[in-house]
């Protein structure tokens, strides 16, 4: 099933592969098309498949909006027993789950998944001030 989402701002295309129980995304997962993919987790929710997956390799832009359909999705299918995970995470993607701590969705904790220290550093520099900061007040 395709379903090719636009609006003024983003366009998204969502794929249901049935028999594997994974969508793929392709485009930009942003706060108008978020829906689509929380759609496409609920149709997918009704069969059989203990975990089902995000493909998000093919999206091009992915904002808070975007994070919160996969925390909400995988959210939804906790509680009715099954788990959520990206499978493949594109560039912007696997950069937002990391500076969010939420690598779980990806099913590894390790930064090689998705983002290491150094990249953190440059994308958002108070990152390292902020880190600093609560060391020294939790030893202080």
């Amino acid at each position: 099933m395709h379903i090719p989402t636009t609006s003024a701002s983003s366009a998204l295309a969502v794929t249901v592969d049935w028999p594997r129980g994974v969508v793929l995304l392709s485009g930009e997962l942003d706060r108008d098309s978020a829906h689509h993919l929380l759609d496409a987790l609920e149709a997918l929710a009704v069969t059989g498949h203990r975990e089902l997956g995000v493909d998000a390799a093919d999206v091009t832009f992915c904002d808070a909006g975007g994070l919160r359909a996969l925390v909400v999705g995988r959210r939804l299918l906790q509680a009715g027993g099954r788990d959520l995970r990206v499978l493949r995470a594109s560039r912007c993607v696997g950069r937002l789950l990391a500076l969010a701590g939420l690598d779980c969705l990806t099913g590894t904790e390790a930064p090689q998944a998705a983002i290491d220290l150094a990249a953190r550093r440059e994308l958002h520099p108070r990152v390292e001030r902020t880190m600093r900061l609560a060391r020294r007040n939790a030893t202080a």
